[in-house]
């Protein structure tokens, strides 16, 4: 009896596929931990001012770090030795409003400054959310919740050396 000969593809196949969803070491961009923790803040202040009144927003003062970790099946399994910069902020919107009714507004912000938005998240009934691209070098994230006067903002750098 002779070898199927797709068995060779099947194995290669199933190898890249595996390599490639279960394994990941995050890219590693230039510059350093402290110019991203300003940028981070920057970004979640200029949103959050945006909105203007219709929020109770206090300006971030600093963001946290987190170590970017390598991956393989979904665990981590070893640290790059370089960090994220994050800022999440929590914000009580004022006037009535829920913090779904204020991310038009935000989207419409953050297209000005030329930024890549996802619009995936908006499908959420409770917590719709904008995620956008500020650069190569930043994600923003306004989650509104549905018949709740809440807003949350959130920037996350990408990794960068210490």
């Amino acid at each position: 009896m002779s070898k199927p000969r797709s068995a060779p593809f099947v194995a290669a196949a199933f190898a890249v596929v595996l390599g490639a969803g279960c394994a990941g070491t995050p890219r590693i961009a230039s510059g350093h931990l402290a110019d991203a923790k300003a940028r981070v803040v920057a970004l979640v202040n200029a949103t959050g001012r945006s909105v203007g009144s219709r929020l109770s927003f206090v300006p971030a003062q600093s963001a946290d770090e987190l170590p970017c970790r390598k991956k393989f099946l979904g665990y981590s399994v070893g640290d790059t030795g370089a960090h994220q910069a994050e800022v999440p902020v929590s914000v009580a919107v004022t006037g009535g409003s829920d913090g779904a009714a204020l991310l038009p507004g935000i989207e419409t912000y953050w297209r000005r400054q030329g930024y890549t938005i996802d619009r995936s998240g908006l499908s959420d009934r409770q917590f719709p959310k904008l995620r956008a691209h500020a650069g190569n070098d930043a994600l923003l994230v306004a989650t509104g919740y549905v018949g709740l006067p809440r807003l949350n903002l959130y920037a996350v750098s990408a990794c960068v050396r210490s």
